[in-house]
């Protein structure tokens, strides 16, 4: 099983969300893709906020059929997004690319058909699992099925 984790450590302007926690930074939507899942390394959206959404742009599209999402080192399972869509972005509109209802996982990977090249992607999250916030620990995008990668190891990073 060959696979390309296409998004990088980052801290631009290419990261959106509907909302953080606070304005010093510490929980800022960028960290959710730092590959790092510490607590002060998550994003955090708004306190009492469950709904939201946050989003990546590529600086030139990629294909993607697969993400993880991961809870943050410290927080349990009730701020871990629970019912939420994974979409694409044509440039004047949303596309789902996945559904997810009902999770109840500390990680999860959602893997999808999708051979449809996006510059943005975005999970869009409607419900928590009863947190008083909804937060994300680390989040990967990959393409899985590229047999051009070098290697197989399933976070295989290359620069995008």
């Amino acid at each position: 099983n060959y696979a390309t984790s296409i998004l990088t450590k980052t801290r631009d302007n290419l990261v959106t969300t509907s909302g953080e926690y606070d304005s010093s930074g510490i929980y800022a939507a960028w960290k959710a893709f730092d590959f790092n899942y510490a607590l002060e390394q998550a994003w955090i959206h708004t306190n009492s906020v469950i709904a939201g959404w946050l989003a990546y742009e590529f600086k030139l599209a990629k294909v993607i059929n697969q993400y993880i999402i991961v809870r943050t080192y410290q927080n349990t399972l009730s701020n871990m997004p629970r019912d939420w869509t994974f979409e694409g972005w044509t440039g004047s509109a949303w596309v789902v690319l996945h559904t997810v209802t009902s999770n109840t996982a500390l990680s999860y990977t959602g893997t999808f058909t999708n051979t449809v090249a996006y510059k943005k992607y975005r999970i869009n999250i409607t419900t928590n699992n009863g947190g008083s916030y909804t937060s994300i620990g680390d989040m990967h995008f990959q393409n899985v099925g590229d047999r051009n990668t070098p290697s197989a190891r399933i976070l295989n990073y290359i620069s995008n």
